[in-house]
């Protein structure tokens, strides 16, 4: 199951923390909510490398997520907690997606949700 947009209402936190960096590291001409929006299509971090946007402030990007998932401004949508246990009691979930582990595990953790079989994430895949 992913993550950011399926199980996290994370888009705009993700807009904003990118948004933040890109205009503190230089980049402001690529610091817009639409276009930030539009690497949603595909893979978030493959459409910041697409577009130029170098490593270093890529992590940068990440670790202003990691802050603000850590003060509870990201959150589950709101039926995804129970969908999530739910599914739980009879099959494997595994949660697929290019965040980091500490942050997906911590933001389960802060929701309730409990009982995920893995996380295939942007740190080993």
């Amino acid at each position: 199951m992913d993550f950011d947009g399926v199980i996290a209402d994370s888009p705009e936190a993700t807009c904003t923390a990118t948004i933040d960096v890109l205009k503190s590291r230089g980049f402001a001409h690529m610091a817009s909510r639409t276009s930030m929006l539009a690497l949603f299509d595909g893979n978030y971090f493959e459409g910041l490398v697409r577009v130029g946007v170098p490593p270093a402030v890529i992590g940068a990007t990440d670790d202003r997520f990691a802050d603000t998932a850590s003060t509870g401004d990201v959150k589950a949508f709101p039926e995804m907690p129970s969908v999530i246990t739910h599914l739980t009691v009879c099959n494997r979930v595994v949660v697929i997606t290019s965040n980091r582990t500490d942050i997906v595990r911590g933001l389960l953790s802060s929701w309730g949700i409990s009982g995920i079989g893995d996380v295939v994430d942007g740190d080993r895949e």
